[in-house]
């Protein structure tokens, strides 16, 4: 075995969270694929499940807008109410607010953590 960092710590860290926090590993590689450019911070297709899973109702125009929306959060406290509250938009379809969820905290299995 080679002493380098990712034998040391990182394998152990990928062991623990796909064990006993239930996350989804995916190499760096496979990774890279699912996001448009190296620097983004929302992996749109995973995103795009999510929100259609915990929205059942949303079409694909409503998805895009709450990505949108996602995309415009600039700082950690304006994540985090998104997270808690959802998004809150327009539902073209009844003209009332709709709260859209990013995250199900009733069912935690609903939700898919990377």
């Amino acid at each position: 075995m080679k002493f380098n960092e990712q034998h040391t710590v990182e394998n152990y860290i990928i062991k623990f969270i796909k064990d006993k926090l239930g996350y989804e590993y995916i190499k760096p590689e496979e990774f890279a694929k699912l996001r448009d450019l190296e620097s983004e911070y929302i992996v749109k297709p995973l995103l795009v499940q999510a929100i259609g899973k915990l929205n059942s109702n949303a079409s694909e125009d409503e998805i895009a807008n709450v990505i949108r929306e996602v995309k415009k959060i600039d700082t950690n406290e304006g994540f985090l109410k998104a997270l808690r509250d959802g998004i809150n938009l327009k539902n073209y379809a009844t003209g009332k607010m709709q709260d859209y969820k990013l995250l199900d905290f009733e069912n935690p299995e609903n939700n898919h953590w990377l």
